[in-house]
């Protein structure tokens, strides 16, 4: 499990803050789209943890993290798509049903 989920940079007020995942989900996610395919990974945030999943083909993998600071998660999907941007990957956040998803993929060289 990790801990420290997210880093946050304070600026003024609550509302200037910045987040960012943390090292150990950043690595989570990197390595889900490592495979070249498109990563689709659930979101879901409790209290003060959260749970990714991806799941693909007869394959699943999830990560549950400690997330600082109260967020839901169409926060932390919307920090993942603009940590995602910065790291060379393509990310877009969506909710069906009620699921928020993150869409992760490496851009075209």
């Amino acid at each position: 499990m990790a801990t420290d989920a997210f880093l946050i940079e304070s600026g003024v007020t609550p509302h200037a803050a910045v987040m960012a995942p943390g090292r150990e989900i950043a690595a989570w996610l990197l390595a889900r789209v490592a495979d070249g395919h498109e990563a689709v990974v659930s979101v879901e945030v409790d209290a003060s943890w959260c749970r990714l999943r991806r799941a693909h083909g007869s394959m699943a993998s999830m990560l549950e993290a400690r997330v600082s600071g109260a967020m839901g998660a169409g926060d932390l999907a919307a920090a993942i798509v603009r940590w995602a941007h910065g790291a060379g990957l393509s990310g877009r956040a969506s909710v069906h049903e009620g699921l928020v998803t993150v869409t992760l993929a490496r851009l075209a060289d």
